[in-house]
């Protein structure tokens, strides 16, 4: 196991220089909390050809990177908890191929699209804040059997909660869903 551990994540910041991945994780068992990322092309990155199981994403400030905050692949699960993702290019959030994963307690505004998981399953998404995304707050892409709930999903240009493609058997429930183009 690797854990990456900064004093305060308002301190301690990881600036990618406008280059590729600040930070990219092959291995493992990693755990990244405690700090700001921020400033490449990707800010936390996973990339397919590695596939790392049980990646913990605490704490932590992902901002201004010009395509993805937090990206990758996984064959295992993610914690993404407690984060601030914010004015990154594309995604704040865009991860695939997990289960048995929680995306709870983040702050997520100002990317193209907020939350957007894809091919994943038994994943819950809770008690979030996605808002003023240019697209769209919560994505859903071929997710099954989840459970998104208590998230606030407000004011973004198109649409607050999006479901595609072969997603089936999730539960959406006791989320504020408002001021956005669709529902």
């Amino acid at each position: 196991p690797l854990t990456l551990q900064g004093e305060d994540r308002e301190t301690t910041i990881v600036d990618g220089s406008a280059g590729g991945d600040v930070i990219q994780v092959t291995a493992h068992h990693v755990t990244i909390r405690g700090l700001t990322v921020t400033n490449g092309y990707r800010g936390i990155h996973s990339p397919r050809s590695r596939l790392p199981h049980h990646l913990t994403i605490r704490d932590v400030i992902v901002t201004s990177n010009a395509e993805n905050g937090v990206t990758g692949y996984s064959g295992g699960w993610h914690v993404i908890e407690d984060c601030i993702i914010s004015n990154n290019g594309m995604y704040g959030v865009r991860v695939h191929y997990f289960s048995r994963s929680l995306i709870r307690n983040c702050e997520v505004f100002g990317n193209r699209t907020g939350i957007g998981p894809g091919w994943g399953w038994y994943t819950l998404i809770t008690n979030n804040r996605t808002y003023n995304n240019s697209h769209t707050g919560i994505h859903l892409d071929s997710f099954r059997s989840s459970i998104v709930e208590k998230n606030a999903v407000w004011n973004n240009a198109s649409r607050g909660i999006r479901i595609v493609y072969v997603a089936s058997y999730n539960t959406i429930r006791d989320n504020v869903v408002c001021q956005n183009a669709t529902g």
